[in-house]
């Protein structure tokens, strides 16, 4: 049996990285998977691959980080598949800058998208969930939400928040039959890093090197390595799990 069989699964950023390839695998594992974004022709890319493995997926394009496209989005999925049974909130924003150097504009955009989008988005799935018998939900952190790092004082802030929603999600949803966890990345191979390869390090080679250096396990993620882990705490596999934050991070959190 697969590990998702018969559930609808909602991923947010599905259309590159970390969200795209747990949307691939949720496919695979048996999910309906709808697919969350704000460019379509990604988001169209990837259930096209889906598809072609045999899976079910649909596309709803919108800003979750939008009031009105967070309802529409969850209306649109229900809609097509039934009630939600997994979320999944990857969608991220990256920006650097310390205290003096982040303009207000930016702390707001990074904490709209990395944090209040998750709060509109997991306040409308869980009566779906609540509704359907359980369900669970998945928060993409980062190891920055706990071991900060010299200028990323609004990602880091975002992130540390971030886990301590989780654990206050999971205390208030856990009598509706509902687990609620994270998975903290370290360095992963996605979009997200485009501007450091093209920017201070343009040669990806001498990126992924100086990156990997900074992990004992001696290389960058991969978004599969932070797939998988996804996967474990969405399925039944991890029952008995919920208020827990899951490293996926070469053993950064070791140092």
């Amino acid at each position: 049996m697969k590990k998702l069989h018969g559930r609808v699964a909602m991923v947010t950023g599905a259309g590159s990285g970390i969200g795209r390839a747990t949307a691939i695998l949720f496919a695979l594992e048996g999910a309906k998977v709808a697919l969350v974004g704000r460019s379509r022709e990604k988001l169209e890319a990837t259930v096209k691959e889906i598809r072609m493995r045999g899976g079910e997926a649909m596309v709803a394009a919108g800003d979750v980080a939008v009031e009105e496209d967070a309802s529409r989005i969850v209306y649109e999925s229900v809609g097509r598949f039934g009630a939600i049974r997994v979320l999944v909130n990857n969608a991220g924003v990256f920006s650097g800058g310390d205290l003096l150097s982040t303009p207000l504009e930016e702390w707001d955009r990074v904490l709209g998208v990395n944090l209040r989008a998750v709060y509109m988005l997991t306040k409308r799935v869980a009566p779906e969930m609540e509704s359907a018998g359980g369900g669970v939900i998945v928060n993409v952190s980062s190891s920055l939400g706990t071991r900060p790092a010299p200028g990323t004082l609004a990602y880091s802030t975002s992130k540390a928040a971030l886990n301590m929603f989780t654990k206050c999600c999971a205390l208030d949803l856990a009598p509706k039959k509902i687990r609620v966890n994270t998975v903290s990345p370290a360095v992963v191979d996605t979009p997200i890093h485009e501007g450091g390869k093209k920017g201070s390090i343009p040669d990806k080679a001498a990126w992924e090197k100086d990156m990997a250096s900074w992990h004992p396990i001696g290389r960058i993620g991969k978004p599969e390595d932070v797939a998988r882990a996804i996967l474990y705490v969405a399925s039944d596999d991890a029952s008995w799990v919920t208020g827990a934050n899951l490293c996926v991070d070469g053993g950064v959190a070791l140092l």
